[in-house]
């Protein structure tokens, strides 16, 4: 059996501007600790532009201090919200390959 990825952080259900706040300290404290942070995104049941720009804020993030920010998963609503808005999979932290549900 293959390992599995340890996730760091697993997103709650709402990645919305109402309730972003706690999302974004999470967020930001686990790009504190973890050069290699992950985050599982795939309980996210609603998700608008300002959780997708939070994940793409922390991809970068993580860039700039040299490290990595990688979504071990994400929801429908997530994909959907990158989607409209013209966010890619690599903008968003996904795996290059698919294999996120």
């Amino acid at each position: 059996m293959a390992a599995r990825k340890k996730t760091a952080l697993k997103l709650g259900a709402r990645l919305t501007s109402d309730a972003i706040v706690a999302s974004h300290t999470a967020i930001a404290a686990l790009l504190q600790t973890t050069p290699a942070a992950t985050c599982d995104a795939s309980g996210v049941e609603a998700c608008d532009t300002s959780g997708i720009q939070l994940l793409c804020a922390a991809v970068r993030a993580a860039s700039v201090a040299g490290g990595s920010f990688t979504l071990t998963a994400a929801s429908e609503a997530v994909r959907s919200a990158a989607q409209r808005i013209g966010v890619s999979d690599a903008e968003l932290g996904l795996p290059r390959d698919g294999t996120s549900s």
